[in-house]
């Protein structure tokens, strides 16, 4: 939620016996859960044995011509000069050089913008990013975009990708994207009874605020339209 407390978990790949596997993480002090690997006999010479490079970032896909159309947002659709608890971020960026014995070290990489949106006029998504920081934050990043539109109806059909690879259609509304959220939010709630126990609280939580918000929003929008309507 913007501006207001804001819930983090950690994720990993480890590369564990020829395979990589992927862990997640819901409090910083708590293990790793692993939820599974892709079988290293899938990939062919280096990303076999080790990984040849690491990417940290955010993404989203438009299927327009000129993708620099879109109105999809990144993260909270908030640019990275919003800091914290406005736009999206990913702290404690580590890499690990040996599964067996190396110790996580910071990520030190440099900020890139995506082939795609090289030639667009204006760059929507935005990142700062603070290597080696010497905070308890360590090597982190702000990211995002773009900033929040309303009242744009948008000429693609927007799928929206929520967590655990869920997707749903929103449709072209006039009050998006607070749609987008309001549907994220009752798919949040689904998914809470797949959670383990420890979280199904949380998350619940969490998708109560996402819909409240975003019914707002909508209310909020929807009366701005109707103000604005000829008598």
């Amino acid at each position: 939620m913007t501006n207001g407390a804001q819930t983090e978990f950690g994720i990993k790949f480890q590369l564990w016996q020829g395979n990589w596997w992927f862990g997640i993480r819901y409090a910083t002090s708590g293990g790793w859960i692993w939820l599974g690997y892709y079988p290293g006999r899938l990939f062919s010479g280096g990303l076999a044995n080790y990984a040849e490079g690491v990417a940290f970032g955010g993404e989203v896909y438009s299927a327009l011509p000129n993708p620099c159309n879109t109105t999809d947002q990144m993260g909270s659709g908030n640019q990275a000069a919003g800091g914290y608890r406005r736009s999206a971020y990913q702290r404690n960026i580590r890499t690990q050089s040996n599964w067996a014995a190396a110790s996580m070290v910071n990520f030190n990489g440099t900020t890139v913008v995506d082939a795609a949106a090289d030639d667009c006029a204006q760059n929507n998504y935005t990142i700062q990013a603070f290597m080696n920081s010497g905070t308890n934050w360590g090597s982190h990043q702000y990211f995002g975009g773009p900033t929040r539109r309303f009242f744009t109806i948008p000429t693609e059909g927007i799928w929206q990708r929520v967590d655990y690879g869920t997707m749903v259609d929103d449709g072209v509304h006039p009050w998006n994207p607070d749609f987008r959220y309001l549907l994220t939010g009752i798919v949040m709630a689904d998914l809470a009874k797949y959670t383990s126990p420890s979280v199904t609280k949380e998350m619940l939580g969490l998708a109560a605020k996402q819909i409240s918000e975003a019914a707002r929003g909508i209310v909020k929008e929807i009366n701005n339209l109707s103000e604005n309507l000829e008598e």
